[in-house]
């Protein structure tokens, strides 16, 4: 059996490694436009700051491809899918398969302002994205956009002495992430450290002749030499749809349980499919590492023969700002419909959100603390009732042999 494997990210790489894991004779073969090696995008804002070297962002060699078996087809782009004849069209070849596994990621958003093409403009989708980045030194950036990404890359900026200031179209930073009050404190620490935060405003043009002079918002223009554009990604879809693959309503590939397109022999996983969330029961795209990691192990087992059903999308992040660790997790709080409920904790700096819906752990937001967390988010993607995890809790073999449940108990009863 040959399967074919189009793009080198995580879902590619964790496809191609389950694959052969469960087969030593199956024949693999991965696709990828860019000659760039294996990265973690993850790790992009570390190297900005100069927290790792170069070296540290790329997680594979040439010559581990070889040792596993896999084929690496680099800078060979892949043209066209024709699925009744079950073959791919390259830049070089025209390949058969037996199953083809779309791993084709995203891209990142730049809207169509005037000006997002001059000289000064960035994104950060790659390791040569921060090449071009530190060539340039900024001296005063404006980040488009306060996702993790926006947020980590302003943090950077301003730890190499960079005048950095983020504009976000909503109300609050971190819109999709935190509610309005963590997200609120998220704010003034980045404040504290001299980022400039302006919410409720857009970008509409981006000024200067030769290169980025400014950007003007519908408050009126402010002044830098480098835009960084984070507002968001685009699933690359554009072989899917050519091949008329089903598009889902979030313009991504259209999956089944299995991460089985339209198509019965060709898969997708990753940045570039719509999936089920885990807790809301909804369609989403959830372009993280671990989704993508997971995605594709179900993807690859059900390939070789497996019944493998994906449990759903978890949405969480995790990273520390200046030392101070931030979490969020399931849906928001703005999200709840009437009926459910809320528990706060906000003391000796570190404040926590759950979010209740149905009885059930639905949401957890933190900001200066992770306590507890790991047993909460394990109880959330258990959807194990609340009225269960404190009898649980009450149980004193339970508290004897798993302590860490005391701080839970604490979180649920700050109502």
């Amino acid at each position: 059996m040959k399967v074919i494997i189009i793009g080198n990210g995580a879902a590619g790489n964790q496809a191609a490694e389950t694959l052969r894991q469960l087969s030593p004779d199956v024949q693999i073969s991965i696709y990828a436009g860019d000659a760039e090696p294996f990265y973690s995008a993850c790790a992009l804002p570390d190297f900005l700051a100069g927290w790792i070297p170069r070296r540290q962002l790329f997680l594979k060699t040439p010559e581990q491809y070889a040792r596993q078996g896999i084929e690496l087809n680099s800078s060979e782009w892949v043209n066209k899918i024709d699925i009744d004849a079950r073959k791919i069209c390259t830049t070089r070849n025209t390949i058969k398969y037996d199953h083809l596994i779309l791993a084709t990621g995203s891209r990142p958003l730049v809207p169509p302002v005037p000006g997002s093409n001059l000289p000064g403009n960035f994104v950060v989708k790659r390791p040569r994205d921060i090449d071009r980045l530190l060539e340039k030194r900024p001296r005063r950036a404006v980040v488009v956009g306060s996702g993790n990404i926006g947020v980590e890359v302003a943090e950077a900026l301003e730890l190499k002495g960079c005048e950095a200031t983020i504009i976000e179209m909503q109300q609050r930073i971190l819109p999709r992430l935190f509610d309005p009050y963590p997200a609120g404190l998220i704010q003034k620490l980045l404040e504290a450290h001299r980022i400039k935060v302006i919410t409720g405003e857009q970008v509409l043009e981006v000024t200067g002749k030769e290169e980025v002079q400014g950007v003007v918002t519908g408050s009126g223009p402010i002044s830098c030499e480098t835009v960084i554009w984070a507002a968001g990604a685009k699933p690359n879809i554009d072989l899917a749809l050519a091949a008329g693959l089903r598009i889902g309503d979030r313009g991504a590939i259209k999956v089944d349980s299995h991460m089985c397109s339209s198509h019965p022999d060709i898969y997708a996983c990753g940045d570039c499919v719509e999936v089920i969330d885990l807790l809301s029961g909804k369609p989403t795209q959830s372009m993280l590492w671990s989704s993508a990691k997971t995605q594709a192990q179900v993807a690859a087992r059900n390939i070789m023969g497996q019944t493998v059903d994906y449990p759903g999308a978890f949405n969480l992040m995790v990273e520390e700002l200046y030392g101070v660790p931030c979490l969020a997790a399931g849906i928001r709080g703005e999200e709840l419909p009437d009926g459910n409920s809320v528990i706060e904790l906000n003391e000796k700096g570190a404040y926590s959100r759950i979010i209740l819906q149905d009885g059930r752990i639905a949401g957890l937001q933190t900001v200066g603390t992770l306590d507890a967390c790991g047993a909460i988010i394990a109880l959330m993607k258990k959807h194990t009732g609340v009225d269960e995890i404190k009898r649980s809790i009450a149980a004193p073999y339970m508290r004897e042999k798993m302590p860490w449940l005391l701080e839970v108990e604490r979180r649920l009863s700050a109502q």
